[in-house]
């Protein structure tokens, strides 16, 4: 049971637990932008504990090394490189990335055109990597910590949820 404290007004309305003192003493970081270039356009995007940009950036500097243009839109080896580019890249997320206030994200090795030219050498057509196989680009460690629950009423509404806080050997 949660304790009863003074709740905000919007807050208790929606049966929620945030007091105004809660409220009142969130402050917001400023954090340096995630950026990249492609093709001769400058990137620019939301930092970790934004999930997006570092793995954006990895698959631009990746499919940078490909003609695409010469294979054409929609063709089997420009599709095959994206689809490669992206699962390195959401195995790096994945093990890799985490919020900056607990962990260190290592955006200069995964933004790293040299780092792109390893992925580059392990994606040769037409045989697609082994998903089992492959591995973040530093070694990292996962944590025990996935939760799973599930609520059902007595209306038959239900919800399931998973949550799991990836736990990197890189340390801030």
């Amino acid at each position: 049971m949660i304790p009863r404290r003074r709740c905000s007004r919007p807050s208790r309305a929606g049966h929620g637990i945030l007091t105004q003192k809660d409220l009142d003493g969130y402050q917001t970081r400023e954090l340096a932008p995630v950026e990249c270039d492609y093709r001769g356009f400058h990137v620019v995007a939301a930092p970790p504990p934004s999930s997006a940009a570092s793995p954006c950036g990895e698959i631009l500097n990746v499919l940078e090394g490909y003609p695409l243009g010469a294979y054409g839109f929609g063709s089997a080896p420009a599709i095959h490189f994206e689809i490669e580019a992206m699962r390195h890249a959401y195995v790096d997320r994945n093990n890799l990335l985490g919020d900056p206030a607990f962990v260190r994200n290592p955006l200069e090795l995964l933004l790293d055109r040299k780092y792109a030219e390893r992925i580059r050498a392990a994606s040769i057509p037409p045989t697609p990597a082994n998903s089992g196989l492959l591995k973040p680009g530093i070694a990292a460690t996962e944590g025990s910590h996935t939760t799973h629950y599930s609520i059902a009423d007595r209306f038959g509404n239900a919800v399931a949820v998973t949550y799991t806080l990836n736990d990197c050997s890189a340390r801030a």
